[in-house]
């Protein structure tokens, strides 16, 4: 079902105002027509985009958590995500045994713990067995990353 052309669709923001907040009155707040720009200088990991790829790749842009394929004008999409994060004080490898392929919505749940999964591969979503992780032959993964990422959050 299509919107009607004067409907107006909302924007998406990175940032979210709880709907307890104070500040959520129902106004919009104002906004800056000129953003200032400020210089920075910033570290970050360089992960390697082939090993990612190749996660990618052998699964099809298809999700390994819920099995969903994301179907766009230019193909397929999906993403890979780290389960060990790569980042402090994490410091998980970035090698196909610690990437998934998955859809955004399991990435974020993957990420923020919401979705974590056992060794015998069992997606537990919020406490409760959700299926099976999809596999491919030539994708492994690393029990040791898994058991960090459970333990992260099962605390």
């Amino acid at each position: 079902m299509e919107a009607a052309l004067d409907t107006p669709m909302p924007a998406i923001e990175n940032e979210q105002l709880s709907v307890d907040s104070p500040q959520n009155d129902g106004a919009a707040p104002a906004g800056n027509d000129a953003p200032e720009r400020v210089s920075s200088n910033v570290q970050r990991i360089v992960r390697s985009s082939q090993v990612k790829d190749a996660v990618k790749r052998w699964h099809s842009n298809r999700c390994q958590a819920c099995g969903l394929t994301i179907e766009t004008p230019g193909g397929t999409y999906s993403e890979g995500a780290h389960v060990q994060a790569l980042g402090r004080p994490h410091n998980g490898p970035d090698r196909t045994d610690n990437i998934l392929c998955l859809c955004p919505n399991c990435h974020v749940k993957l990420d923020t713990g919401a979705i974590v999964i056992e060794d015998d591969l069992t997606v537990i979503e919020n406490g409760v067995p959700a299926g099976s992780l999809r596999t491919h032959p030539r994708h492994t993964l690393s029990l040791e990353c898994l058991r960090s990422h459970r333990e992260r959050w099962r605390r």
